[in-house]
């Protein structure tokens, strides 16, 4: 999630990354628990065809630096059934307090298991974030090696994004990613909305580019224990 140098104390200890799922430098507290929903809604240019997602998710922070999540993905195409589309589980450690050097940086391990035409299909991917505060900018970038266990070569995975805080409850965001074996570009830009300390409601569109032939509607509830 988008934070700032500059913001009171209540602001700083916000956890969530960024709509299109590009990883943020702060992880939960230790003991608090974050449930998440996201809605997807989108075509495919490929096969001409509308589709849904339901994404729930689970953070846990394992101590103040090492978190854990657990994804879940279901989606169908329009006139099939709901099916289990993925299944992902991640841990993230923070090498430091944020601040404490020009550039904040932690590592995150990823396991996902992808359903796809009644086979499964198992990758780990290792990664490294980068982040840095301007006052009320934020910057992040992800840089990411997906290994499947199976099947194929590997793809490096990049990110950029980018947040602004226009006011206590409204932000404003955006994402560039980039799967470079594929060369399936997405640009996300995205409009926070803060009711109260710790809930957030996202809305974002996913811009599919090259080869990335998904574009898609993405709503998300994001509330902190």
């Amino acid at each position: 999630m988008v934070l700032f140098c500059h913001a009171p104390p209540s602001l700083l200890a916000q956890a969530a990354d960024y709509l299109g799922d590009t990883h943020v430098y702060d992880t939960p507290a230790k003991g608090e628990l974050e449930p998440e929903y996201w809605f997807d809604y989108g075509r495919r240019r490929d096969v001409s065809k509308d589709f849904t997602r339901h994404w729930a998710m689970l953070e846990y922070g394992i101590t103040e630096r090492w978190m854990a999540e657990l994804r879940g993905q279901f989606g169908r195409e329009s006139g099939e059934s709901l099916r289990f589309e993925k299944g992902e589980l991640e841990t993230r450690w923070r090498l430091g307090e944020k601040g404490a050097a020009f550039l904040d940086a932690a590592s995150f391990l990823e396991l996902e298991i992808e359903h796809e035409e009644d086979e499964d299909e198992l990758a780990i991917e290792p990664g490294l974030i980068i982040s840095r505060d301007f006052g009320r900018l934020n910057l992040t970038a992800n840089l990411s090696y997906e290994v499947p266990f199976e099947s194929g070569s590997g793809s490096f995975h990049s990110a950029l994004a980018a947040g602004w805080r226009l006011s206590r409850i409204i932000r404003l965001a955006g994402e560039y990613r980039h799967n470079w074996r594929e060369d399936r570009i997405s640009l996300i830009p995205q409009f926070w909305f803060i009711p109260r300390e710790n809930v957030f409601v996202k809305i974002g569109y996913s811009f599919g580019v090259a080869e990335q032939k998904e574009s898609f509607l993405r709503a998300a509830l994001e509330v902190e224990f």
